[in-house]
């Protein structure tokens, strides 16, 4: 068993991110980062980080600013936006895990897995494992999911911010509280076509082209929050990349799973156990 590490990590702006480091005790064959969903704390992911790590790989997980660990006390004009999370957030991250190794994968679940475009040095990654990450764009949804996100991008957080000084996620049913800057630019997104890759006329598009390495999305056809279509709408922007869409069924794993059921212990076989040989796979490869 690995234990646990609780540390910091400083974004190049100084601000300070909560995270959790597994380290193995020999020297890893490489490591693997985890880009959290929107709102979702760090904690989370534990059972699946150990579980890597149980495998000799070093793990980090990481709380966004604004939120759990990384959160001050009031969210009230607070400065974060949405891409300062991949821009600047995920990066310190993935420069951490790239002081200890050279050989670093990342597991991104929803906005973890949009970020990668958002981060500087995501060229240097291995390989990247979505998992329910997807286009926030309300036009890839039908009936009246397609109807409920309008409203979410186009009433729903306008007018909660407006109010609240901040996006209250927890009132509404969502994972945790949202900085207003966070909340607003996702929704601006969400309005777009390209989601992130048409805000400012497209400038945020380039970091998306650049992404060469493996990269495999895991869809789940019971999630309503990444459905195959905006799934595929997300690896569009990936097109240098080596693209895998693996979309499965409930019926095909026996439960359940969602948009947030693949981190959850039970599904360590299959899903952890293939998600683990295919990381470690690619971890292994010699780049050209």
């Amino acid at each position: 068993m690995v234990t646990p590490r609780e540390l910091t990590v400083r974004a190049a702006d100084g601000v300070t991110l909560a995270a959790t480091a597994w380290e193995p005790q020999r020297e890893p064959p490489g490591g693997v980062l985890i880009n959290s969903a929107t709102g979702v704390l760090r904690a989370w992911y534990a059972p699946f980080a150990a579980f890597l790590a149980s495998r000799g790989l070093l793990v980090l997980t990481y709380d966004y600013r604004g939120i759990g660990g990384s959160r001050p006390r009031s969210l009230v004009g607070h400065p974060a936006r949405m891409r300062d999370w991949g821009q600047q957030d995920a990066e310190a991250a993935l420069q951490w895990m790239l002081a200890r190794t050279p050989r670093v994968a990342v597991v991104g679940h929803s906005f973890g897995g949009q970020a990668l475009g958002l981060m500087p040095s995501a060229p240097r990654l291995r390989a990247a494992l979505l998992v329910a990450a997807q286009s926030g764009w309300w036009g890839h949804w039908r009936g009246v999911r397609r109807v409920g996100l309008w409203a979410l991008w186009h009433l729903v957080i306008p007018a909660a911010c407006a109010t609240f000084g901040f996006f209250p996620g927890r009132l509404l049913g969502a994972a945790q509280d949202l900085p207003a800057g966070v909340a607003r630019e996702w929704a601006r997104w969400g309005r777009l076509p390209r989601y992130v890759a048409d805000d400012e006329g497209g400038a945020l598009a380039g970091g998306y082209a650049r992404l060469a390495c493996p990269l495999r999305a895991c869809s789940f056809a019971d999630d309503g929050f990444a459905p195959a279509e905006a799934v595929d709408g997300l690896l569009e922007l990936y097109a240098a990349a080596e693209r895998e869409h693996v979309h499965l069924h409930p019926r095909e794993l026996g439960r359940p799973i969602g948009h947030w059921g693949f981190f959850r212990e039970r599904n360590r076989e299959p899903l952890w156990l293939d998600a683990a040989g295919w990381l470690e796979t690619r971890l292994a490869d010699r780049p050209e």
